[in-house]
């Protein structure tokens, strides 16, 4: 077997496995409650590849993943389609909030993130609050506002009302704050780059149909 074919037949065979593996890979559509993702996934049956996550018809995620880990940069929309924050994994920091271009280089402050889309965390609460019928027939209506505490590593430890309404309301949204997934993420506020003890912020409405 002379050189030159020796050279062409190892191209042949990375090319076949190439285009084999590539075969393997899935388009993913999939739907929980009111969002709906599509990704790639591995025949091993993780996340490989672009992601996006909408909410109706509006994008609200998009990124990629390499063999189930967030890669590169991620973009995070919130309902108005309006970009709220960029985060680049490779690097693990904020490099753009709405418009705003930050460089690695550059001393910064940014605010606590959720790690997706604000609309998450809204979209969770409002499906678990309970409307309290005592509430209801007092035409009690209005804003209750319930605030995360975040730690340094991004983890929710504890919440409260900073914003209270009614008690039996402020009651309904602590309830439903406590059923919170525990592998909820965050980006901890920053100073100058150091990760900060941070709040998030969660606002309900209560309103009533006419």
């Amino acid at each position: 077997m002379n050189s030159n074919f020796r050279i062409l037949l190892f191209f042949i065979l990375m090319f076949s496995s190439a285009f084999v593996y590539a075969q393997n890979d899935t388009e993913v559509t999939q739907e929980d409650g009111m969002l709906l993702s599509k990704f790639t996934e591995s025949s091993e049956g993780v996340k490989n590849g672009n992601y996006q996550l909408f909410y109706k018809d509006h994008l609200i995620e998009k990124g990629q993943y390499s063999f189930g880990k967030k890669v590169g940069k991620w973009q995070y929309f919130n309902f108005n389609k309006i970009l709220e924050y960029e985060y680049d994994f490779d690097n693990m920091l904020v490099t753009r909030i709405g418009g705003e271009h930050i460089t690695k280089n550059t001393r910064f402050n940014t605010p606590c993130y959720f790690e997706g889309s604000p609309l998450i965390p809204y979209l969770f609460m409002v499906s678990n609050v309970n409307y309290p019928k005592g509430a209801i027939n007092n035409d009690v209506t209005g804003r209750v506002v319930l605030t995360l505490k975040i730690n340094q590593k991004g983890k929710v430890y504890g919440f409260y009302i900073s914003e209270k309404l009614n008690s039996e309301l402020d009651k309904a949204v602590m309830d439903a704050a406590r059923k919170i997934p525990t592998d909820w993420h965050f980006f901890p506020a920053t100073r100058e780059g150091q990760s900060l003890l941070s709040e998030y912020v969660i606002p309900i409405e209560f309103e009533l149909g006419m």
